[in-house]
């Protein structure tokens, strides 16, 4: 028996190879999810020392103005890299780690976009 590596097949063999996931992504949605999904993951650490420092109450208020925009900003950007991750993998069959790890942003970000409009504080 001949053993079949996922880059050749068998003549006469009706049986497609096993896609296995690379390192980094190939298609150009695959790349946009990935750097949406660092960008995020920057961001949101980032966005916890701003919120510290700035989040006061003596904060002037154009400053304080500025926070819920960056926030707005860091949850689109997640959104974005899930959905486009969601893509990537779902309609181009793009099997690359930074896909996979691109809808982790995404779904962290939906769920909390979820929980502050469906559990009220």
């Amino acid at each position: 028996m001949i053993p079949v590596s996922h880059a050749m097949m068998l003549e006469g063999s009706d049986h497609e190879p096993v896609s296995r996931p690379s390192e980094l992504p190939v298609t150009l949605a695959g790349r946009a999810a990935m750097w949406l999904a660092l960008a995020f993951s920057v961001g949101f650490i980032i966005n916890m020392p701003l919120v510290a420092i700035f989040g006061r109450i003596d904060t002037p208020e154009w400053l304080r103005l500025i926070l819920p925009a960056w926030g707005v900003t860091l949850m689109i950007a997640g959104v974005g890299a899930g959905v486009t991750a969601a893509y990537a993998a779902l309609r181009n069959r793009e099997r690359s780690w930074g896909v996979m790890i691109a809808l982790l942003p995404g779904a962290f970000a939906i769920m909390f976009v979820l929980g502050e409009f469906l559990v009220p504080h």
